[in-house]
C-alpha cells in the first residue's frame, strides 16, 4: 500500500517518491534529502546530481585555493553562459544619470573590483532577472547591502541610497 501525503509518495518499504518541486522545497528548507527520497524527473535528478558534483570538487579546491581572483572567477557562481560576458560596469554606467551618480557608481564597483566580487555582481543581476521572470517575490532591501547604490540599480533591493544619503562605505564594511 502507498500512502500519499502532501505531494509526495511513500511505499511500504519507505521509499518516497516526490516531483521536483517537492524535492526543491526539501533542498531550500533542509539543505539535503534522505537516501530514500526518490525524484520522478528524471532530468532534475540529473541538474541536482551534476550541481551537486560540481559544488562538491569546488569546495574541495577552495580549501587548497588561495588566490581570491580564481576563486570569484569560476568556482562559486554558477551563472549561465550568456551572463559571463555580460558588462556590469557599463550596464550599471548605463544607468545613471546625473555626475553624481556616475561618481557613486565608480567608485562602488572600484571597490567590488578590489574585492573580486565583480564576477557575484554578474551573479546577483542574473538571479534578479530569473526571479522576476519566474514572478519570485524577494524582500525590499536588508541590511547593510542597502547602502550600495550598485545592488540598488542591479534590483537587488528597492531602497535608493542616493535619495537617504546612506554611505555606501557602510556596506563594505562587512565584506
Amino acid at each position: 500500500m502507498t500512502m500519499i501525503l502532501n505531494d509526495r509518495s511513500i511505499t511500504d518499504d519507505g521509499l518516497i517518491l516526490c516531483d521536483k518541486n517537492v524535492i526543491r522545497e526539501a533542498l531550500y528548507v533542509h539543505g539535503d534529502f534522505t537516501n530514500a527520497t526518490v525524484c520522478l524527473d528524471l532530468d532534475e535528478v540529473k541538474l541536482f546530481n551534476d550541481a551537486k558534483r560540481l559544488l562538491d570538487s569546488n569546495v574541495q579546491r577552495l580549501h587548497s585555493e588561495t588566490d581570491l581572483n580564481i576563486i570569484n572567477d569560476e568556482l562559486i557562481w554558477f551563472s549561465p553562459d550568456k551572463w559571463k560576458s555580460w558588462d556590469v560596469n557599463k550596464w550599471c554606467l548605463s544607468q545613471c544619470n546625473t555626475i553624481e551618480q556616475i561618481n557613486r557608481v565608480t567608485e562602488e564597483l572600484d571597490l567590488f573590483k578590489s574585492r573580486g566580487l565583480i564576477p557575484m555582481l554578474i551573479h546577483l543581476k542574473f538571479l534578479v532577472e530569473h526571479w522576476r521572470e519566474n514572478k519570485i517575490v524577494w524582500g525590499v532591501g536588508r541590511g547593510s547591502s542597502i547602502s550600495s547604490y550598485v545592488l540598488f540599480l542591479l534590483g537587488v533591493h528597492r531602497i535608493d541610497p542616493m535619495l537617504y544619503d546612506i554611505d555606501y562605505t557602510e556596506f563594505f564594511k562587512n565584506i
